[in-house]
């Protein structure tokens, strides 16, 4: 048996069991996460309608079935992004809007304007992250004030508002660090937590407590429904690659999605 056979035969084992819980979900979405780059399109489409029905009956009388369906939507972002957003637009149609929809919604944004890159925009996008990260670790901000800057200036992706922004802040340049970073609340979900967390530690070094305690309890709220164990974290966006969240190291899964 083959490496894609395999893996279809993992998927329907698990979609047999009378409940799913979150993590099952998650493992599903990583091995479909294969069958889809692998090219076996059919049988991705099968596997992926029959996992969301059968957790849509699973949640019907869940006390925390929004909260679940916030998660799943979270993750399949990573997995089809064309699913999450079908997704969430059934949420938005009987739900008002709130913090947790409007991140998920900027999180789609932003993982799509990465998708619409070009090819040398993406490689453009790793280059600069990777050479700025590297500045960084190297105590240079200037320079990687500079990689950051040419990333935003070639890709107009809004990841680089954020780090340009923690780039500011490190500087003590609260300004302009303020206002990058609140640029990347617009657009941005992958870095909204992190970047809110200095726009809160600003505000309340100038003693604007009452926004302050605002973006804390945004940020505690989503970090209470996205907690890690119930959620998949990947590097460079790279569906082979996530973040065991218990010993905190890269598992890779040892399959060759090319065989």
């Amino acid at each position: 048996m083959d490496n894609k056979e395999q893996i279809k035969s993992i998927i329907e084992q698990l979609l047999t069991e009378k409940q799913i819980d979150e993590r099952e979900i998650n493992n599903i979405l990583n091995l479909l996460s294969y069958l889809k780059e692998s090219k076996e399109e059919k049988n991705y489409y099968v596997y992926i309608k029959d996992l969301l029905e059968k957790y849509e009956k699973i949640l019907t009388n869940d006390t925390e079935k929004e909260e679940k369906y916030y998660r799943l939507i979270n993750n399949l972002i990573i997995v089809d992004i064309d699913i999450a957003k079908e997704l969430l637009n059934k949420i938005i149609k009987y739900q008002e809007k709130n913090n947790v929809i409007k991140h998920l919604t900027n999180k789609i944004v932003e993982k799509q304007k990465y998708l619409d890159l070009t090819e040398e925009q993406k490689q453009i996008y790793v280059d600069c992250i990777e050479a700025g990260h590297n500045a960084v670790d190297n105590n240079n901000m200037d320079l990687a004030l500079d990689y950051y800057t040419i990333g935003l200036f070639m890709t107009n992706h809004p990841i680089f508002y954020y780090y340009i922004g923690k780039m500011y802040y490190k500087k003590h340049n609260f300004l302009d660090a303020y206002n990058y970073l609140h640029k990347y609340n617009e657009f941005g979900g992958k870095k909204y937590c992190k970047s809110s967390l200095y726009l809160y530690l600003m505000e309340k070094n100038k003693e604007n407590i009452s926004s302050a305690n605002n973006i804390r309890q945004e940020i505690n709220e989503l970090n209470r429904i996205f907690h890690e164990e119930n959620r998949m974290i990947y590097e460079h966006d790279d569906p082979r690659k996530y973040i065991n969240s218990k010993n905190k190291k890269i598992v890779k899964l040892n399959v060759n999605i090319n065989k």
